[in-house]
């Protein structure tokens, strides 16, 4: 047996989600853009987070494959608190001046505290006390004071 084709063409199938709906329009456009990119990057290159419950900041978030362009129509929780669009990878140990944090000058504390405490029953248990402060620039950076030692601490930036 043998198969001969004198003429190929490009094929129009899209692949419809659960529901039986195909991505039309924007949605196909972002479908092929992540597409294009994990084909350049490599899939450990383009990735998505999702939200995970957890009260402590360095656990409330997974990395996932799926790149979500959902809106949640409900909005956070109402006992959710703000969170810094970027946070860094550990906490940076804040300079004093007087018993207040300071960081490329005076920081004014503007919210807060937001307590988080907890942890205890894996050996990762932290008690800190969360602010919203703001810099003398302008800049609106998330800090906390460890209930332990109380030393201050970076850990996110609002964007």
């Amino acid at each position: 047996i043998r198969l001969r084709a004198e003429v190929m063409a490009r094929s129009n199938v899209v692949n419809a989600d659960l529901l039986g709906r195909q991505p039309t329009g924007r949605g196909r456009q972002h479908i092929d853009l992540v597409e294009r990119l994990r084909a350049r990057l490599g899939m450990e290159g383009v990735y998505g987070i999702r939200a995970v419950r957890e009260h402590r900041p360095e656990y409330a978030w997974q990395v996932t494959n799926q790149l979500s362009r959902t809106i949640c129509r409900n909005g956070p929780a109402p006992h959710v608190s703000k969170r810094p669009l970027w946070m860094l990878e550990r906490p940076m140990t804040l300079e004093t001046l007087k018993g207040q944090p300071v960081h490329r000058g005076k920081l004014v504390l503007e919210n807060g505290p937001e307590r988080i405490e907890t942890g205890w029953w894996d050996g990762k248990d932290i008690r800190r006390d969360y602010y919203i402060a703001q810099s003398l620039s302008g800049v609106r950076w998330w800090v906390f004071q460890d209930c332990r030692h109380s030393t201050w601490y970076l850990h996110g930036l609002f964007g």
